[in-house]
C-alpha cells in the first residue's frame, strides 16, 4: 500500500515536542522517520532557511514557528493548469484576455489563507505566457511554483526577495531587469505592507501588467485594503491610481465539499467611478451584476 503523500510537518529540532504529520494531524510514526530526518538536518545546517529541497527533489517551505520548532509545507512539483483549478470559463477568459498585453493595469487575486490564491495566480501566468509570449518576473518570499523557465514563446524568472534584502528591494531590482521596449509582466506574491502597496501601484499605471494576490473576504475589502495600505505610505492618491491601473479583480475560496467558487469584478466605468470616490462598498453590487451577466 502507498503511504499517502504528506503535505505539512510541524517537528522540533531541539527534542522538545513530537512532530506531527498531515493531513491528519497525526503524530508522525516509524514510515516517515527518514523524512523526518532529511527535513530536521536540513534546518539544523541552516536555521534562518525559508526554502529547502531534499534528496528525493521534493521542495518544502519553513516557517519558524517558535524556538526549536518549525512548520514546514511541500511545495508543488509542478506549475499548475489552469485549465485544472475548476474556475468558471468567463472569469478563466478574463484573466487570459489579450488586451491586458499591451495596455499593462493591475490584476488582483484576493481570498483568505487555504483559498488558493497563489495555485491562481502562478497559473495565470503561466498560461498567460504560454498564449501571448512575453516575460514575467516574479518577486515572491519563497517562490512556490516553478515558474522559472519557458511557458511555449514566454520566460519567466523568478526572484526570491529574502535573497535580495527583502520586498521593496526586489521590486526595485526587478524593474532594472525589465526588458527595453517591452510590456512585461510582475507577479508578486502577498501584498502585506504599506510601502510595497504603493509601489506595485505605480508600476502598474506605467504600462506593465501586474499581478498581486490580497488577503480578503471579498474583492470591495481587498481593493480598500490596498488603498489603505498605499495612502498609509504616504500615496494620496491611492484611489485614483487603482482606478486607472485595475483591470481585474478575482476572489475565490472553496465550499464545504472542496469546490471552487469565484467571483470577479473586470474594468468598467462604473467599477471606475466608484474607486475614484472611495465607494468601495458600492463595488459589492458591480460584483453580482457580474455574476448574473455570466450565469
Amino acid at each position: 500500500m502507498t503511504m499517502p503523500l504528506i503535505t505539512d510537518v510541524h517537528l522540533s529540532i531541539d527534542g522538545h515536542g513530537r512532530p506531527i504529520v498531515f493531513p491528519g494531524q497525526r503524530p508522525a510514526g516509524p514510515e516517515h522517520q527518514p523524512l523526518m530526518e532529511q527535513l530536521t538536518a536540513a534546518i539544523t545546517a541552516n536555521p534562518d532557511r525559508k526554502k529547502v529541497k531534499l534528496n528525493d527533489a521534493s521542495r518544502w517551505r519553513i516557517q519558524r514557528m517558535r524556538e526549536g520548532r518549525y512548520a514546514l509545507r511541500r511545495m508543488r512539483d509542478a506549475c499548475p493548469d489552469i485549465d485544472a483549478l475548476g474556475l468558471p470559463q468567463w472569469i478563466k477568459a478574463l484573466l487570459l484576455g489579450s488586451k491586458m498585453r499591451e495596455a499593462g493595469g493591475l490584476v488582483v487575486i484576493c481570498g483568505l489563507t487555504g483559498a488558493g490564491k497563489t495555485t491562481t495566480f502562478s497559473a495565470t501566468i503561466a498560461a498567460r505566457l504560454r498564449l501571448h509570449g512575453g516575460y514575467c518576473l516574479t518577486i515572491e518570499d519563497p517562490p512556490e511554483d516553478l515558474l522559472e523557465g519557458e511557458h511555449g514563446l514566454g520566460y519567466c524568472e523568478q526572484i526570491d526577495a529574502d535573497e535580495v534584502g527583502g520586498y521593496e528591494n526586489a521590486i526595485h531590482a526587478a524593474l532594472r531587469c525589465f526588458p527595453a521596449k517591452d510590456s512585461s509582466m510582475l507577479g508578486y506574491g502577498e501584498v502585506r505592507d504599506s510601502a510595497t502597496a504603493a509601489q506595485l501601484l505605480r508600476v502598474a499605471v506605467d504600462g506593465h501588467l501586474v499581478l498581486v494576490t490580497m488577503h480578503s473576504k471579498t474583492i470591495p475589502a481587498g481593493l480598500q485594503r490596498l488603498s489603505a495600505l498605499a495612502r498609509a505610505a504616504g500615496e494620496e492618491n491611492a484611489n485614483d491610481l487603482i482606478a486607472t491601473s485595475l483591470q481585474l479583480a478575482v476572489h475565490q475560496r472553496f465550499d464545504l465539499e472542496g469546490r471552487l467558487v469565484a467571483s470577479a469584478l473586470a474594468r468598467e466605468n462604473k467599477v471606475i467611478a466608484h474607486i475614484k470616490q472611495g465607494e468601495f462598498s458600492a463595488l459589492t453590487q458591480e460584483v453580482e451584476t457580474m455574476q448574473l451577466k455570466n450565469l
